[in-house]
């Protein structure tokens, strides 16, 4: 075999296990509607998080409804006050399956989950959410298979007005 051929199997491999890093990835939140002191997040309505691949290559996530992935979806809320509230899915869930699917976001190409925080039992301190507050979409994996992505990515805060 020619060593170019062999160097280019090589990369193709690191490419494929290797985990990313978070500056591969774009995570925007998108609620539901603009004001004009910010975005307006009804807590009644889902919206969406968009998770974009900005890299060169493949990645892969675990998918949202598996045990896996279930989990990996956070906010961070901060209201005027300087008090943070946390947003995460309950611990509480029973699995009647632990098969794990891989989502596999190709360059330039993005994965979108729908949030409803209108499930109080799927999501824990959206009660806690009230008037004028910045917002950040934390994704985290604590999954450390090496083939999927398992750094941290983080959105910019964005200025939200929670609306029941």
């Amino acid at each position: 075999m020619r060593p170019t051929f062999i160097c280019a199997i090589i990369l193709g491999l690191a490419l494929n296990i290797l985990p990313a890093s978070a500056s591969n990835w774009l995570i925007v939140a998108v609620p539901q509607t603009s004001g004009k002191d910010g975005q307006i997040l009804k807590i009644s309505q889902p919206f969406h998080v968009v998770l974009s691949n900005t890299s060169l290559h493949d990645l892969k996530l675990w998918d949202e409804w598996s045990s896996k992935g279930y989990f990996n979806l956070s906010f961070e809320f901060k209201g005027k006050d300087g008090k943070v509230v946390t947003v995460a899915k309950n611990p509480d869930v029973y699995w009647f399956k632990h098969s794990p699917e891989v989502i596999i976001v190709h360059p330039g190409c993005s994965y979108s989950i729908t949030v409803d925080f209108s499930n109080a039992k799927e999501w824990m301190g959206v009660k806690n959410l009230t008037g004028k507050m910045t917002m950040r979409v934390i994704y985290k994996n604590t999954d450390k298979a090496l083939s999927v992505f398992n750094a941290p990515i983080q959105s910019d805060s964005i200025k939200v007005i929670i609306a029941r």
